[in-house]
């Protein structure tokens, strides 16, 4: 099993630990989606491109990686791409 297995795996197990299978369909998702992206967002709001640098090595941010890779990960393992 991969890595991203494993961590899939611990994510489903996460999920079906809590009973919120019931509030993962397409629109919960989504808007839940939204909702982070929103508040990742606010971090670099009004800042300079070097402020934000500075955001991104406080905080161990890899923004951009993520934001180009994960949630079309995230979405076609979960079956919704």
């Amino acid at each position: 099993m991969s890595e991203f297995d494993d961590l899939l795996k611990m994510l489903v197990d996460f999920r079906e630990e809590r009973d919120w299978a019931q509030f993962h369909d397409s629109k919960n998702l989504t808007l839940a989606l939204s909702i982070e992206a929103a508040e990742l967002n606010e971090l670099f709001l009004w800042k300079t491109e070097s402020q934000a640098e500075d955001v991104n090595a406080k905080t161990g941010c890899k923004t951009m990686q993520f934001a180009s890779s994960g949630p079309n990960t995230i979405c076609k393992s979960a079956g919704l791409d």
